[in-house]
């Protein structure tokens, strides 16, 4: 297996990020205004770097953020695996008391080494993972040495700790924003974080 250059970002901001609704793998929602400025100045930051593959969720806010990518004729794959979670009941409703202490609830779980548990009609993160090792294994062997992937917030956690080898009670030491950078480096057996949460392409 070739080493490979990853550049691991967050898609851009949707109208449910915006009024801070849950929006998990069950919520195909489109960016913003705000979100596709984000696209367009992170694809200005790094234009020029040699990417070879373009990697998205089959979500149309990770694919359109990489639109102006793609539109440059940059090879583009489809990976269902690194979809978002899916949240379950908390899908697309607007924050309430009640659905924002069972959120804040179900990450101290999470937190304490509960991988099993899930929001009611939700997966786990132990079911993300397992997905995102099919979505790894498949990204080891293409034919590219420097790629984009565009996922979600949430999954990108899940995404991270695989890659770097930490228990998925660490997910929450990944920040992120809309288009947040991550750049790794693999090395033909290891993944090692060259830079994490990055945003200076937004000003």
């Amino acid at each position: 297996m070739s080493k490979k250059t990853i550049y691991l970002i967050r898609h851009g901001q949707t109208d449910f990020n915006l009024k801070g609704i849950v929006q998990g793998s069950g919520i195909d929602s489109s960016l913003n205004k705000t979100g596709k400025k984000q696209a367009q100045l992170f694809y200005e930051r790094h234009k020029n770097i040699p990417f070879q593959l373009i990697i998205t969720s089959q979500l149309k806010r990770t694919i359109e953020t990489a639109t102006p990518f793609i539109e440059h004729n940059i090879p583009h794959l489809i990976f269902p695996e690194f979809n978002e979670i899916n949240w379950g009941r908390l899908e697309g409703k607007r924050p309430t008391i009640k659905n924002n202490q069972d959120f804040t609830d179900m990450l101290k779980l999470w937190a304490s080494g509960e991988y099993e548990s899930a929001i009611e009609g939700g997966e786990t993160p132990l079911e993300v993972q397992k997905r995102m090792k099919v979505g790894i294994e498949k990204l080891k062997n293409v034919d590219a040495k420097t790629m984009l992937i565009v996922s979600h917030g949430r999954a990108m956690r899940i995404l991270l700790c695989t890659m770097l080898n930490k228990p998925l009670s660490e997910m929450e030491s990944f920040p992120h924003q809309n288009t947040t950078l991550y750049h790794l480096e693999w090395d033909g057996e290891i993944f090692t974080l060259i830079k994490g949460n990055c945003v200076e392409h937004l000003g």
